[in-house]
């Protein structure tokens, strides 16, 4: 799946990498820097998952949607808000 979302130019930069996706056992974390970039690598999740017979539980998935402003990186998703100093 990482190959695919690369394809798809999905991802955010992490130094001099892009980086697509954060990936442990069953899990699956899709990072984009936009709206239309997540769109794109939940296509990508979804081909996957048809491929492989998987299916997600849209009960266990969210989206968190950071903003960086003067220093600092505040994560905001549902009703919780989140931030920390960069």
């Amino acid at each position: 799946m990482v190959e695919q979302l690369r394809a798809a130019k999905v991802g955010v930069r992490c130094g001099e990498e892009q980086v697509p996706a954060l990936l442990f056992a069953d899990d699956r974390v899709i990072l984009g820097e936009g709206e239309e970039e997540l769109r794109r690598g939940l296509g990508v999740l979804e081909e996957w998952c048809s491929e492989w017979a998987m299916k997600v539980n849209a009960d266990k998935c969210g989206v968190i949607h950071m903003v960086h402003v003067r220093g600092r990186a505040t994560a905001v998703g549902g009703a919780e808000c989140l931030a920390m100093e960069v």
